[in-house]
């Protein structure tokens, strides 16, 4: 960590941060409840990482006073990050698989070459989120609230267990070419929903080329006065 004015944290030739979360007792934790490595600039410290490119297991604890160097990183994978007031381009991120990203009011995280998130949890409470090459997002989940417009035109199948949902007025996520939608558990042997499709309290949730529904149960709701599911092309659930 560099914590404080003049704080310097040197790792100017360290190209990967990869930490196994059995071994440590990290700051962090991940959405799925694993034990994270820290990267810490806060408080007008500085990490000097301009050859960081790739990211598993760590936590980016920033809180938008210190300096960290980000748009070279590749790959952040099984990591966490809660970004402070600001825009940041994630210019070069093209894996973020497992990790959990939560962007609030006054954020805007762009990650424009992003193609895949499998895993990943995306959090969006009133900032702005824009991943406009992202084809591959199985088993992720998509939580947008705030009264903003999250819309993922990439996705064309999505499978697994997650998570796709858009609470409060004006809340909007669209998937405007998901066709299939699969559910992580098998139907016929699990009676709890392993997949959920939830537009709550006004918010909209909008499949409208959604044809196909499958594997374990998935729970399609829309529930809140002004609350609206588009599935507009579904024919049989």
């Amino acid at each position: 960590e560099a914590d404080g004015a003049g704080s310097v944290l040197n790792l100017s030739m360290l190209a990967q941060v990869s930490v196994n979360p059995a071994d440590i007792a990290g700051y962090g934790y991940g959405f799925s409840g694993q034990t994270l490595g820290t990267l810490q600039a806060t408080h007008g410290g500085t990490i000097e990482d301009g050859d960081l490119t790739n990211v598993a297991d760590v936590a980016l604890v920033l809180d938008g006073s210190g300096a960290f160097s980000y748009s070279q990183i590749s790959s952040l994978t099984g990591s966490a990050i809660a970004l402070p007031s600001g825009t940041f381009a994630f210019s070069s991120l093209a894996d973020a698989d497992a990790s959990a990203f939560t962007v609030n009011s006054g954020v805007t995280l762009d990650l424009p070459v992003a193609a895949s998130a499998n895993g990943a949890a995306f959090t969006v409470s009133g900032g702005a989120l824009s991943l406009p090459e992202l084809t591959s997002a199985n088993g992720s989940s998509f939580v947008v609230s705030g009264g903003v417009s999250v819309t993922v035109s990439g996705i064309t199948t999505y499978s697994g267990i997650g998570t796709l949902e858009a609470s409060g007025a004006n809340s909007v996520l669209s998937f405007p070419n998901l066709v299939s939608l699969t559910a992580g558990e098998d139907q016929y042997y699990s009676s709890s929903p392993s997949g959920f499709v939830e537009a709550l309290a006004g918010g909209t949730v909008a499949l409208p080329a959604l044809t196909q529904v499958g594997g374990g149960p998935v729970l399609m709701e829309a529930d809140g006065a002004g609350s609206v599911l588009n599935l507009s092309m579904l024919a049989q659930v």
